[in-house]
């Protein structure tokens, strides 16, 4: 007796979902979001077309350097999923222009895709979307521009020059708490030796919290699979965040 949304490509598939899920189309929303960084000189850094999820970055052009000899860029990450295997999110990015490892710190807007339940009349419900797309579309301008402002950039870039200074100490394990439960063991065991390895190329000097965070995202480029690397990029973040 329960009724169930079926969103298929083509005649795949996709996803089989709860008949509350929310739709946020995809294209509205990305499309403000493109807009919107265009306006304050952003410009693409990246994309991620996945089959249920996708991702775009941009950044501003503009290099920073908040640890000595450590430049980067600092931009926000678009990403959506029409069927069900992410929320909409808008997130801080950082770039290390070393060797373009990446870092997804925190969503700055965060919608899950849950709402009233489906209405039997089809029309009305497409109307629904639309509008309810829409207003998120605006919501995006706002939420783009006003994180992408000179200041908040400052507090990045702020926040990260803290993370470069915190030191770990040689017996602690930077990777033993909770948060590292999404990485498998395989990808923990890289982490680690990546760490303690003598690469300070592809990885910032030192034992801090900044080498920790870039051997995260430097095994993440080592990914084949594009939203698994972005799961790990969300990781690499949570220490920048953390911190």
């Amino acid at each position: 007796t329960d009724r169930h949304l079926i969103r298929d490509v083509g005649g795949e598939v996709r996803g089989f979902l709860s008949d509350k899920y929310r739709r946020l189309d995809s294209r509205p929303l990305l499309e403000a979001f493109l807009e919107a960084a265009k306006s304050v000189g952003a410009v693409p850094g990246g994309a991620m077309p996945g089959a249920l999820r996708t991702s775009f970055k941009v950044y501003v052009p503009e290099i920073y350097e908040p640890i000595p000899n450590e430049p980067i860029l600092i931009g926000l990450e678009w990403h959506n999923s029409d069927f069900g295997a992410g929320a909409f999110s808008i997130s801080l990015t950082v770039l290390r222009l070393w060797c373009t490892n990446r870092a997804t710190i925190e969503d700055t807007i965060r919608k899950t895709h849950v709402g009233g339940r489906l209405s039997d009349d089809v029309a009305w419900s497409s109307k629904t979307v639309e509008l309810d797309s829409a207003a998120m579309a605006s919501a995006t301008h706002d939420i783009v521009r006003s994180n992408l402002l000179p200041e908040k950039v400052a507090d990045l870039v702020n926040a990260i020059k803290a993370v470069g200074e915190k030191q770990i100490g040689e017996k602690t394990d930077p990777f033993g708490t909770r948060k590292f439960a999404e990485l498998t063991k395989a990808e923990l065991t890289k982490v680690r030796e990546a760490f303690d390895s003598d690469d300070v190329i592809n990885l910032p000097p030192g034992r801090t919290m900044w080498r920790a965070s870039n051997a995260i995202s430097w095994i993440a480029q080592q990914v084949e699979d594009e939203e698994r690397k972005h799961a790990l990029e969300s990781v690499a973040g949570s220490l920048l965040k953390a911190a």
